[in-house]
């Protein structure tokens, strides 16, 4: 099923942005539920990405839309 291979895609990449000091993961409970949930946000490191990522987001989306003309 490629939703439980992009689930366990997903969790190696924060796993490996989170040893690099890139995200850091910020647990706590869902009121809700009361289940454990997982966050996870830039440290200032990867915040110095910010502007780099957005930039080659926004190279992909053109690129995209240029292959498909």
């Amino acid at each position: 099923d490629s939703l439980v291979y992009d689930f366990f895609a997903l969790a190696k990449e924060l796993k490996e942005l989170e040893l690099n000091s890139v995200v850091m993961k910020i647990e706590g409970t869902d009121p809700e539920s009361g289940r454990t949930v997982a966050m996870y946000d830039l440290t200032p490191s990867g915040r110095k990405l910010e502007a780099l990522m957005v930039q080659m987001a926004t190279w992909g989306q053109l690129h995209r839309e240029r292959l498909q003309q």
